[in-house]
């Protein structure tokens, strides 16, 4: 049977999608699930443009869900926990792979799945052997569900997880059919993710054949919220407006350092620098000296603001920044994928 390979990535902040098939199709929307009503939901869009469009409404167990924009501006009650555990609770990982299938058939202008879909996601190393099977497990079998009031649909899925630190590997030492290196194989690579909420750093050994050191990995809760956070608060203690840490995070991506009439600038500049001296810092805490790294591979969705920070504290010779920081792990799982010997 056939099958389609989608990667994702499950964020703390937001989802990421990616899949090829002849062209590159990817998505992204806020790692949100929050609670459907429907005098909230009413004004929800369709889907015509994923990416600018990050809404679902989805049934799945009854019980109907919000998920991505809509959830993150209109719900009053949140889903799924901001931390780890949301790895292994099944209702959660599915609603955000519904979502990212749901994106997937818009972009890809297909109404159903044809065959099944291989999905490739992954954990933080961290926590990987304690929820990968849940996951697993979750991602495994048929789905049925609703999307937008529509008639019930299903989807066959299979799945394999990975230590989400080996996306942005793959996808920096892969081509992009995923089947062969593109660059000069390093034996000692240090990965930094990023995201949201957390930065994740690991070690990798072992070249074409690589291995996470889990006694030089591990994470630190700074990411792009250490800077909204602090943004939110100076524009409500000094200005006495009521900012989400979304609406800053979209702001900042579009390079706009103004809410409202207020310019917040000097204290996201302020707080990134922070951020960046923290993540190196702890860089050298898990690795010692960098100097003995081949390279250092940085990305996540916050690797546009910080890495640059970053290296003006490590002044590594071989500082890579992944060109699509945000999709890099999802592009890594997919090019994993593509080769994966999984029949479905």
């Amino acid at each position: 049977m056939s099958r389609t390979v989608i990667a994702v990535d499950i964020g703390f902040g937001w989802i990421k999608w990616f899949a090829n098939e002849g062209k590159e199709l990817s998505g992204l929307f806020p790692s949100v699930i929050g609670e459907s009503i429907t005098n909230r939901s009413a004004g929800v869009r369709g889907l015509e443009d994923v990416v600018g469009d990050k809404s679902f409404v989805i049934e799945l167990n009854q019980n109907k869900r919000l998920i991505g924009e809509s959830a993150a501006v209109q719900s009053r009650m949140r889903f799924g926990a901001m931390n780890e555990t949301r790895f292994a609770d099944a209702e959660t990982v599915q609603l955000f792979t519904i979502a990212a299938i749901e994106s997937y058939f818009r972009r890809a202008a297909r109404p159903e799945s044809n065959g099944g879909f291989l999905i490739v996601g992954g954990i933080p190393l961290a926590s990987y052997l304690n929820y990968r099977d849940a996951m697993q497990k979750a991602l495994t079998g048929v789905v049925e569900y609703s999307f937008n009031g529509e008639k019930l649909r299903h989807v066959n899925l299979q799945s394999i997880i990975l230590p989400s630190p080996l996306g942005p590997y793959l996808d920096f030492l892969l081509d992009e059919d995923g089947t062969a290196p593109r660059t000069r194989i390093y034996e000692r690579v240090g990965v930094i993710v990023i995201g949201t909420l957390t930065t994740e750093f690991t070690k990798i050994i072992g070249g074409e054949n690589p291995q996470p050191v889990d006694e030089q990995s591990g994470s630190i809760h700074t990411g792009l919220s250490f800077v909204t956070s602090r943004v939110t608060r100076w524009l409500k203690d000094t200005h006495n407006l009521n900012a989400t840490h979304y609406e800053i995070d979209q702001l900042m991506t579009k390079n706009v350092y103004k809410f409202g009439r207020v310019e917040f600038e000097v204290v996201a500049r302020a707080a990134l620098a922070e951020a960046g001296k923290s993540i190196a810092n702890q860089a050298q805490t898990f690795w010692g000296t960098t100097n003995e790294l081949d390279a250092i591979i940085v990305s996540g969705g916050a690797a546009k603001f910080i890495a640059p920070l970053v290296q003006k504290e490590l002044h590594h010779p071989n500082f890579i920044e992944t060109p699509n920081p945000i999709l890099s792990t999802a592009r890594g799982y997919w090019k994993y994928g593509r080769q994966a010997p999984v029949e479905l």
